[in-house]
């Protein structure tokens, strides 16, 4: 599923996510620049987490760059938790970067 948030023309956030056999998968999560850091991500993701729980996911898994610090205080905010890494995951500016694996439970309290 692909949810969009708006304001007027412009794209203001876009998450997607699958959903299967208990388990949601968030795939991406995107804030437009300009509108970080305003709770636009946060409501987005929680409106995915909800969609998830109403679909009868039970636990939310993610990956996450190690230096992208806004997201993993976001997700941590939320109750995720680290339980394992990828090593050499992601290509950076300066070779290859580690994703974080993240998880929590759903439905949120």
């Amino acid at each position: 599923q692909c949810w969009v948030l708006a304001n007027k023309q412009q794209i203001v956030a876009h998450g997607v996510m699958s959903v299967a056999v208990g388990e949601c998968h968030l795939l991406t999560l995107c804030v437009n620049p300009e509108y970080q850091r305003l709770g636009h991500g946060r409501k987005l993701f929680m409106l995915l987490l909800d969609r998830a729980a109403k679909m009868d996911a039970r636990e939310c898994f993610l990956e996450v760059r190690a230096s992208n610090a806004g997201a993993i205080q976001l997700y941590r905010s939320l109750g995720f938790t680290q339980i394992g890494e990828r090593k050499n995951y992601y290509p950076g500016h300066q070779g290859r970067e580690d994703a974080l694996i993240l998880s929590r439970n759903l439905p949120l309290p």
